[in-house]
């Protein structure tokens, strides 16, 4: 199942109009909003998780299962908090008080808070019934968290699948003394490497070492020390040079293997999976930043893996086609999203004026345009 199309506002700040791909590139000017837009996506695939509690106001989500269904999810909060939870694990969280699920705009979910009796009322389809059943859940809690069954209600679990293969992670972003606390961020570290490294086999590993020389590397050997350990160390013998730690690595090189990895571990499994990745190439030279951007894509693609990157690196936005751009431009405390789904004129014209990717928001293209 793919991700399409995600809104969200919480009062003080909104996205509207993101249109996604198999494949997606954010891109804008600082501070436009580009990684908030991606934590809120990993924020989202936490909560169905329940490794968080949900924020915001408003969430309107709309994906494309396997039968290329279209599932459009809608929530809404209450605009107070409160703290929930037992003992020294206490969360603030915000009541529900709308939940809506249509499946080819049909109406299988229906969630809404009554006022005077203080509780929430919902009815959802049974798939093997055919009848609405009605039920009365928990405040905290979306209808996936107490209501899964497969044969029932498989909607459901089509999103929980989603929110289980969804990975967020922070190009150049370094936490490696504190992993464990990783687990409680949206966007993580991608320094896991190990973890995926000790599990993979010879196969696995070498395609792990084509990869890294295809961006300029000369490594010819993968060794895991200490395999056993939940974090193994990972050492890389280069060729007439000798073997380097995983730690010596540079902090570019450790990000790309760390990426690498993750997504041959992906590839593996052969399960759909939705990967997010802040500052694509962050910290890479011009040739191997544009190498690796070029590699991520084509694996994607070539995968049942969403891509959803950002970067403000104009060497990734020229090797990256504008069909799979997501240009953010905000207003006051509103982003909105151009992208190929909403201005394909825009796009299409741009194409002809001879100028690179690059000078599509940064030249006054738009300006004239817009």
């Amino acid at each position: 199942m793919k991700l399409v199309e995600f809104s969200y506002d919480d009062g003080n700040w909104k996205l509207e109009n993101l249109r996604l791909k198999d494949v997606n590139l954010l891109v804008g000017r600082n501070a436009v909003g580009k990684s908030r837009t991606l934590t809120k996506i990993a924020h989202f695939g936490r909560y169905i998780e329940q490794k968080t509690s949900l924020m915001g106001r408003d969430w309107k989500i709309k994906f494309i299962n396997s039968n290329k269904q279209v599932i459009d999810y809608k929530i809404s909060l209450d605009t107070s908090d409160e703290l929930i939870g037992e003992g020294h694990i206490k969360l603030r969280a915000k009541k529900i008080i709308f939940e809506e699920l249509k499946i080819d705009n049909e109406l299988v979910l229906l969630r809404e808070y009554i006022e005077d009796e203080n509780i929430s009322r919902a009815k959802l389809k049974s798939y093997i019934s055919g009848e609405f059943d009605e039920v009365y859940p928990p405040d905290y809690r979306l209808l996936l968290h107490v209501r899964r069954d497969t044969k029932n209600y498989p909607y459901l679990e089509e999103i929980v699948s989603w929110g289980q293969e969804c990975y967020g992670f922070k190009f150049g972003y370094s936490n490696r003394y504190s992993m464990a606390s990783q687990y409680n961020q949206s966007l993580v570290s991608p320094e896991i490497a190990p973890v995926f490294l000790k599990g993979f086999n010879d196969l696995e590993k070498k395609q792990i070492i084509t990869d890294i020389n295809s961006l300029g590397y000369n490594f010819d050997k993968i060794t895991i020390e200490d395999e056993h350990k939940s974090i193994p160390l990972v050492i890389l013998s280069e060729k007439n040079v000798g073997s380097v730690p995983q730690y010596e690595l540079s902090q570019g090189l450790q990000y790309t293997l760390a990426l690498l990895s993750q997504l041959q571990n992906l590839i593996s499994q052969q399960k759909p999976a939705t990967i997010l990745i802040d500052d694509l190439c962050e910290g890479l030279d011009y040739e191997r930043a544009i190498k690796l951007g070029k590699l991520i894509f084509e694996k994607c693609k070539n995968s049942n893996i969403q891509l959803i990157a950002t970067t403000n690196d104009n060497f990734i936005m020229d090797v990256v086609d504008l069909e799979h751009w997501n240009l953010l431009m905000r207003e006051g405390s509103t982003v909105t999203a151009i992208n190929y789904d909403t201005h394909r004129q825009l796009f299409d014209d741009f194409r002809f004026t001879g100028l690179s990717n690059f000078d599509f928001f940064s030249s006054d293209y738009l300006a004239q345009k817009l």
